[in-house]
């Protein structure tokens, strides 16, 4: 799909608005570990809104966190919505970032490499 500059604009505000949102409306104390909006992708409707997050917790605790998004996502929709200039507020998913912990595994093989 690709990609144009409006889609390339809306991404960029939706991704900037969801992370403010996530900060400043939700208060749930399973969201104590640290994390990060890292992207959001826009599909070519404008329908769905993926949100791709960054988690710095055990893989339980991640699932913990990505439950506590994706149950606020509703809300977080309707919030984002308000002076948005789209016919249609998109779905929002979340959805975890795994670059992080494919980046050490890279990392661990090209280590193992040199090593012999």
């Amino acid at each position: 799909m690709t990609i144009t500059r409006k889609m390339e604009r809306v991404q960029r505000e939706l991704q900037r608005r969801i992370a403010s949102l996530v900060l400043s409306e939700l208060k749930d104390p399973r969201l104590a570990y640290p994390f990060a909006i890292t992207d959001a992708e826009i599909s070519g409707d404008l329908r769905l809104l993926k949100v791709f997050v960054s988690i710095d917790a055990p893989p339980a605790e991640q699932e913990v966190v990505l439950g506590v998004l994706r149950k606020a996502s509703g809300r977080l929709r309707h919030l984002m919505g308000d002076g948005l200039e789209l016919r249609v507020v998109p779905e929002i998913r979340f959805l975890l970032d795994d670059t992080p912990e494919n980046a050490q595994r890279i990392d661990r093989i090209l280590d193992g490499l040199h090593q012999d």
